[in-house]
């Protein structure tokens, strides 16, 4: 599956948390592209945040990616905090363009970050 979604014209990009699915991904779409560079992108907290997440929940997955690209070094990790960032922004042009509401206005953020 990820092979298939390699076929492409142009770079690849991996949106990557710190989790197993974005990570057996990304290291997999490493594997077959190698020995050319890929991109991933992880949000992060601001710089300085000492912060703590609820329960099992990990509050900067920045660890865990560095952990993976230690493993493949063809991976490029990039990492992007959207603090200061409003959620209100940007969506009169949107709907502008017949968009609708976002799912998840939080995840918005890092992807237009990107």
């Amino acid at each position: 599956a990820v092979a298939a979604k390699l076929r492409t014209t142009g770079r690849v990009g991996v949106q990557l948390s710190g989790g197993l699915d974005s990570g057996s991904v990304a290291a997999t779409a490493a594997r077959l592209l190698a020995p050319e560079p890929l991109r991933t992108y992880t949000s992060v907290p601001p710089a300085g945040w000492a912060g703590t997440a609820p329960g099992r929940s990990i509050a900067d997955e920045r660890p865990a990616v560095e952990d993976l690209a230690a493993m493949h070094p063809t991976l490029r990790p990039r990492f992007v905090s959207v603090a200061g960032a409003s959620l209100f922004e940007g969506y009169e042009d949107l709907w502008e363009l017949g968009a609708g509401p976002t799912r998840n206005p939080a995840n918005r953020l890092w992807g237009d970050a990107i």
